[in-house]
């Protein structure tokens, strides 16, 4: 794997962030740009919110694409490395 930029380090934080606070809703997010909001949810108050995320998940996998579909785990390690 390359080496990746601070921005886009930056942005797999804020990704992991957010999965981990949750996602209001019914939104499935098993892998970076795979999330969607589930279509029997329409509307309601976390609506907004889980558009958010999936705008999020796909926008981060855009601008790190060697690492769209790897799961939360490990995304986490990848980081984890890079700490080291």
């Amino acid at each position: 794997m390359a080496e990746l930029r601070r921005d886009q380090i930056e942005a797999l934080r804020r990704w992991v962030a957010a999965r981990e606070e949750g996602v209001p809703g019914w939104v499935d997010h098993p892998a970076l740009g795979r999330s969607y909001v589930d279509s029997r949810q329409r509307g309601g108050r976390t609506y907004h919110a889980r558009r958010a995320y999936v705008a999020l998940d796909h926008s981060t996998a855009r601008l790190v694409p060697e690492l769209a579909g790897r799961s939360g785990d490990e995304i986490k390690a990848i980081l984890a490395e890079l700490k080291e």
